[in-house]
């Protein structure tokens, strides 16, 4: 049933199933916090529905668009995407939610539901990467297609291009980052999918970098086909993001290995595919965004990662070179982060989630344009078990910047994420927000309308927490300057929101 202030004002609905079928679940688990981990209800949506402010939460003129995995899969990464929005007009917010009708989740449609349900052919979106002039864009994860989303109604819409010349599909282009980039300054979209042979071998064939620009916006022109050599000649590198500076794309290929193109996993688990290989760097291919052709190709020692924070140029030494920041990881902690996302071992309490993310630091690499070149360490290594790392990325994205903000388990025994963490990259300050019984998700920066700040942190930071002694989610709104709470907007007591990924927010 849809939930909107006419017909559905106090969300009773909601509180009934939390009551019936989420406490008595969340009384058995030996983990409290995988609260955030049970499913809603197939067809769960709430239309515009007036969140309830406490404290003094300022007024902001934008909407904070979210994703959620609302129905589980087998592996937190690949469950049914519940995509959010909390719309701020003056002093209230209204929050919505939707199911992404993608054909996996319309499959779960209960017998003798009326209610249609469009079936995308794409895979269930879990990761989002929205884009400016048009609606709102998320990606699949690991795939090369993606779900478009209406900003107002979070229905599904078609797919955006006339014309897609990198040929996005399987079996001949077989996987991309969850992660695309945006270089608001430069109006373009950048990504890229891995290209394969057809099967049975599925050898790699390279990189097929693509942008979408604000100028040809229906046409996803492909750049440049990244020839597969070097260590990862005969592999598959597992990617989620990559970098952009404003003159240069950067892959980094890493020691760990994607599951969903290795030919041996058809079939099997895909996260028991994921595997972890010893004697081999990591490797930075880095491509000329003025002629789309590959300039060098950098090692450094081996690292693992998920994810991207930011990535500038910048002259060291009378040397330009690229700064490329990340949040990566020693060891085997990618393959074991990947597996203990299990979500069954995550509700029996097995997981060992934390303990792998306590394996992450926030790193700076400094890279020459240099083909042949080897980095030994990064420059800098930042706070430890961190994750879904942010920046105040409309006005510095691809440019040189000094705070990231992200979310942090605080010791081994962490039950989830525990902390926000703003990090001071000029300083190395680590600041932090706690609060017990609390699980904050990605932080988001938004910048306050009508502000006269020049300040890069000069803002509030957004984050949607759920609080698993009552079983509620709220926004969180943080002092981006001094890291303590304005205020927060809340859903009733008992309704929840699950865990989920990333998000975006846009000024109006």
């Amino acid at each position: 049933p849809k939930t909107t202030p006419e017909t559905y004002n106090d969300m009773h609905l909601v509180v009934i199933f939390s009551l019936l079928i989420l406490a008595p679940v969340a009384s058995k688990l030996k983990n409290p916090a995988t609260v955030g981990w049970i499913d809603k209800p197939w067809g769960f949506e709430m239309n515009n529905y007036p969140l309830t402010p406490s404290g003094a939460p300022p007024s902001l003129e934008g909407t904070y668009y979210r994703h959620a995995i609302g129905i589980q899969a087998s592996q937190w990464f690949f469950g049914d995407g519940l995509f959010t929005s909390y719309k701020f007009e003056g002093n209230k917010v209204l929050f919505s939610a939707r199911f992404i009708e993608a054909s996996g989740y319309c499959a779960k449609k209960p017998k003798g539901d009326p209610r249609p349900c469009s079936g995308k052919p794409f895979q269930d979106a879990v990761a989002v990467s929205p884009m400016p002039d048009w609606n709102i864009t998320q990606t699949t994860t690991d795939s090369c297609t993606w779900d478009i989303v209406e900003k107002d109604t979070l229905e599904m819409s078609p797919y955006p291009w006339e014309k897609d010349e990198t040929k996005c599909g399987w079996p001949t282009r077989g996987s991309g980052p969850a992660h695309t980039q945006l270089d608001t300054k430069q109006g373009s979209m950048i990504g890229f999918v891995q290209v394969v042979s057809n099967p049975p071998s599925l050898k790699p064939v390279g990189y097929d970098v693509y942008e979408v620009t604000k100028a040809e916006p229906s046409i996803r022109k492909s750049r440049v086909l990244v020839e597969a050599k070097g260590p990862f000649a005969e592999l598959h590198p597992y990617f989620h993001s990559f970098a952009l500076t404003a003159n240069y794309v950067v892959l980094v290929e890493q020691p760990f290995m994607n599951g969903n193109l290795d030919p041996a996993c058809f079939g099997k688990s895909a996260t028991n595919c994921y595997k972890q290989v010893s004697g081999k760097p990591s490797v930075f291919r880095i491509v000329s965004r003025k002629t789309w052709k590959e300039v060098a190709m950098v090692t450094t020692d081996p690292f693992c990662y998920f994810h991207h924070s930011n990535a500038f140029e910048m002259t060291v030494d009378s040397e330009v070179k690229l700064i490329v920041d990340v949040v990566g990881y020693s060891g085997n902690a990618c393959q074991d982060a990947m597996r203990a996302l299990e979500v069954e071992r995550i509700l029996s309490g097995e997981s060992k989630f934390m303990t792998a993310q306590r394996n992450s630091t926030y790193q700076r690499w400094e890279i020459p344009i240099k083909d042949g070149a080897h980095v030994s360490k990064p420059s800098l290594v930042g706070p430890r078990g961190v994750e879904m790392p942010t920046i105040n990325w409309e006005e510095y994205n691809t440019r040189p910047y000094r705070y990231a903000y992200m979310v942090r388990a605080a010791s081994d025994q962490s039950l989830m994420w525990d902390q926000l963490v703003k990090f001071d990259l000029k300083t190395q300050e680590v600041f932090f927000w706690h609060e017990e019984n609390i699980v904050p998700m990605e932080p988001m920066f938004a910048k306050l309308p009508n502000s006269n700040s020049t300040a890069e942190d000069g803002g509030v930071v957004l984050s949607q927490c759920l609080n698993y002694a009552t079983n509620t989610t709220f926004l969180l709104v943080l002092d981006a300057q001094g890291w303590n709470e304005l205020g927060r907007w809340s859903l009733p007591t008992g309704a929840w929101i699950p865990y989920g990924f990333h998000g975006r927010y846009w000024n109006q």
